[in-house]
């Protein structure tokens, strides 16, 4: 189950590297500022079909990618991803528990990070208005909440091995 959430974790980074011009340095110097005083950015890329739009508010993140029809929201409390009508929650205390379990610890990339990575692909990133909304997972999608999977088949594994 780790395993899927990982792929598709993947899969929707994987889907953000880009073929579209690069932005001027001006403009990523007014990106830069934008994000120092906190304002919204959107940062959209392109590459073999598939359009990539991430949004990006205060601690929030969105990334719609088209017409693949992958999305998902981060938030300091959780990752919601989907496609369609399915989805996964991960809580970002069992992000946090996992990570530790492994030996590592868990580092959230920062708005510059993003934009920074961005900056490396060449997506065209720019200050935008982003509804709060954006940021609000649908409520068409069912989502499954990965953290508790995990803690029930770990449950049940402790039971066999009894």
């Amino acid at each position: 189950m780790k395993w899927e959430l990982i792929v598709l974790l993947i899969f929707l980074v994987a889907c953000a590297k880009p073929a579209v011009q690069p932005a001027s340095k001006s403009d990523m110097l007014d990106i830069t500022k934008a994000v120092q005083l906190g304002k919204p950015i959107k940062c959209v890329s392109e590459q073999s079909g598939q359009t990539v739009t991430i949004y990006m508010k205060g601690s929030q993140m969105r990334m719609d990618t088209l017409p693949a029809d992958a999305h998902g929201i981060y938030t300091e409390d959780a990752m919601y991803t989907w496609q369609g009508r399915q989805g996964t929650i991960m809580k970002m205390e069992d992000v946090k528990r996992m990570s530790a379990e492994a030996g590592q610890q868990y580092k959230p990339k920062t708005q510059e990070e993003v934009i920074e990575n961005a900056k490396k692909v060449n997506s065209k990133c720019e200050p935008a208005e982003v509804a709060e909304a954006m940021f609000v997972p649908p409520s068409d999608v069912q989502f499954q909440d990965v953290g508790e999977m995990i803690k029930q088949i770990e449950g049940m594994t402790k039971t066999l091995q009894k």
